[in-house]
Formats: structure tokens, sequence, C-alpha cells
């Protein structure tokens, strides 16, 4: 099954507590993790939409890494110890770049 696969149908039960659980291939086909966070909508009164949500876009999810996350802590711990350096100017901040 693709996302783009219109014919594929699944039949699910809801369980007694309002809730169900969606089939491997609709999980994969979405790249549906646990956890993930998902948005229901109703159309009319037979049809939902379910669409997979990201706090994060997906094409920005690279920040989310660990090694991301590892240079995030980095420099906020390098801020809280004040290893830091306050330039007068815009101009002033680009010559240190240059060396």
């Amino acid at each position: 099954m693709t996302p783009t696969d219109t014919a594929h149908k699944e039949i699910v039960v809801i369980g007694d507590r309002g809730r169900l659980t969606l089939p491997g291939p609709v999980r994969q086909a979405l790249n549906i993790q646990p956890g993930q966070v998902v948005q229901l909508e109703v159309v009319d009164e037979n049809t939902i939409t379910l669409r997979v949500q990201a706090l994060v876009p997906r094409d920005q999810a690279w920040i989310l890494s660990p090694e991301w996350e590892g240079r995030i802590r980095a420099g906020v711990d390098d801020i809280a110890a004040g290893r830091t350096i306050k330039h007068g100017s815009d101009d002033e901040f680009l010559a240190s770049l240059e060396g």
C-alpha cells in the first residue's frame, strides 16, 4: 500500500473505550510511529480524514537528530557558562568570522 493507493481499504473495529488500531499496512504507508500525532477531521456524517501531524515539519525534522540536539545543548551550556562574545555591530561580528 502506498499513500496514493486510494483503492486500498481496511476494516477496523472500534473498541469499547472508543479506540481503534490502525492496521500495519496503513501505519507503514503513512510512516506513523508510536507516539505520532494525528489529526482527525469529520468530513460528513460518514467520513473522517486522518492526517499525520508534526510539531516540526518532516523536511525540518533533522534538527531533532541526536547530533543536532547535542549541538543545541552545547550552545545553551556555553551561554549559561558565559562563553560568549558580544559584538558592537554587524560589521564587527562579520569581521570576527573572517578571522
